[in-house]
């Protein structure tokens, strides 16, 4: 009897089934290896009797040693396999409505402390930047961490929809944000640091040409590029800058005061 002839004989029998389990136990030790409840959960083993507080949420692996337990492997297909998708989507199954904005899903670490931990304490987001219609699917990828001696878990770097990578915070209205966060110590907001055989420079600006304009080389010295002075500067009141002028050999000094009248200095190298 297979499991269809034996499902119509409890029906036959019993006239409807109000919950089925299903068991898969290990031959050798009678340790059960796979459990699918009657709401669909399923939990992959060895699974403990009576079954693991974790039973009931969706699909759990339970591992007694450090192993692999999810291993994904796509054989002959080349480029991008082996992946997991994850999808949200409003409605129901053939009747779907566009996912909104910010909702996705997540890859997340929870554990144990006095309690199963069931919230996820550090995760990678990825949402929705709009709500979706054909030809506008936006999304970006959210890092969320908890600070030490906390439980509060909270944004921390956002890659935007736009390429923008804010640090220390969820948004960047620049190319890329460095936010430095209170801290006890003196500490920079950023750290650029090269090896010491290493023959380059610790930081480049380069304009849209490709062509350095300042750098920062291995030794700590700070050389500027820029061939001559230019005749509209871009700075704002109570700003000052640093121009090297290749042609007439000299490093401009140059600020604007409070009123926006603009200061040159010169010094001339001999």
């Amino acid at each position: 009897m297979n499991f269809y002839q034996w499902a119509q004989t409890i029906l036959a029998n019993f006239g409807e089934v109000v919950g089925l389990r299903i068991s898969v136990y290990r031959q050798s030790d009678r340790v059960r290896t796979l459990d699918v409840d009657n709401d669909g959960n399923m939990t992959l083993g060895p699974i403990a009797n009576p079954a693991p507080i974790l039973a009931g949420r969706g699909i759990v692996v339970t591992r007694s040693s450090i192993q692999t337990e999810i291993d994904l492997s796509s054989y002959g297909l080349g480029g991008i396999s082996a992946a997991v998708r994850l999808r949200t989507i409003r409605g129901v199954w053939n009747s779907e409505t566009p996912t909104q904005v910010n909702e996705g899903g997540f890859i997340g670490v929870g554990g144990w402390s006095s309690t199963l931990v069931a919230a996820t304490r550090a995760r990678i987001e990825l949402k929705t930047a709009e709500t979706w219609a054909a030809g506008a699917e936006g999304a970006y990828l959210g890092f969320v961490v908890t600070p030490i001696g906390s439980t509060v878990a909270a944004e921390q770097m956002r890659l935007g929809n736009d390429g923008r990578l804010g640090v220390g915070s969820s948004t960047s209205t620049l190319q890329a944000r460095i936010h430095a966060r209170a801290v006890t110590t003196s500490l920079p907001g950023i750290i650029v640091q090269t090896a010491n055989s290493q023959n380059a420079d610790a930081l480049q600006v380069r304009n849209t040409n490709n062509s350095v304009l300042w750098r920062v080389d291995q030794d700590q010295v700070m050389k500027f590029s820029v061939v001559t002075l230019p005749s509209t500067l871009l700075l704002k009141n109570n700003e000052a800058g640093l121009w090297w002028d290749q042609a007439n050999g000299y490093l401009a000094i140059i600020a604007k005061n409070s009123a926006g009248a603009l200061k040159v200095g010169r010094v001339t190298m001999s």
